[in-house]
């Protein structure tokens, strides 16, 4: 008997630390290219937050995760 549970994977909005602020384009497609990669597998249910999701309602959301994996980048 096969275990079809999904797996929750949160993957937050990449931050851009470069003193410049060049790379946000890079930062939002880097995301968008993972999260469609990701969505091909069907184990995997994934959440994507809005890139304007600050970093107080981050928290606040990640919080109320029970079981689930986070995806946090910087470039």
């Amino acid at each position: 008997m096969r275990n079809t549970q999904q797996i929750a994977l949160t993957i937050l909005p990449f931050a851009d630390l470069s003193p410049e602020s060049n790379l946000g384009l890079y930062c939002r497609s880097f995301r968008d290219d993972l999260v469609t990669e990701l969505s091909r597998f069907r184990q995997l249910r994934i959440i994507r937050l809005p890139e304007n999701y600050g970093l107080s309602k981050q928290e606040e959301f990640i919080g109320q995760l029970d079981e689930n994996y986070i995806v946090e980048g910087y470039f």
